[in-house]
């Protein structure tokens, strides 16, 4: 599968959680494919983030992102799933500040493994389902 077809599956998980879960009437969920460098190496980032807002709580907003990262040496490649939960406010079990739920690393990956990798971390990232659960937020 493409770059394309592994973001476009990470979206399709993001929109069912987020229609599944209660987030909020201002809340929204976005995706983003970045290409930047990290040390001086390529890296390509599938990056989904639910905003969510609750004015009564906080005049900031809290973040939940699904990232995977594919960092690009001349000889291999590092690759990183991320779930993270950036709050404004206690959610769940989580009190305020930045809480990681989940993470994968692996690094000296082959090139030509690279997007054998992206899929299994994309696929990883597709199971963790609960994770707005986690933070207290209903099911709708």
């Amino acid at each position: 599968m493409s770059v394309h077809e592994q973001d476009r599956l990470l979206d399709e998980f993001a929109v069912r959680c987020f229609l599944a879960f209660e987030f909020g009437e201002e809340s929204e969920v976005t995706r983003q494919l970045l290409i930047d460098t990290s040390d001086g190496h390529p890296r390509l980032t599938l990056h989904h983030s639910f905003r969510i807002v609750d004015w009564e709580k906080s005049q900031e907003h809290s973040e939940l992102n699904f990232d995977v990262a594919l960092t690009f040496t001349d000889v291999d490649c590092t690759a990183e799933a991320s779930v993270m939960a950036l709050l404004e406010w206690q959610m769940g079990e989580f009190g305020v500040g930045t809480h990681t739920l989940y993470r994968a690393f692996d690094s000296h990956v082959p090139l030509d493994d690279a997007l054998a990798i992206l899929a299994e971390r994309v696929a990883q990232l597709c199971a963790l389902d609960d994770v707005p659960g986690r933070l207290g937020l209903r099911r709708s």
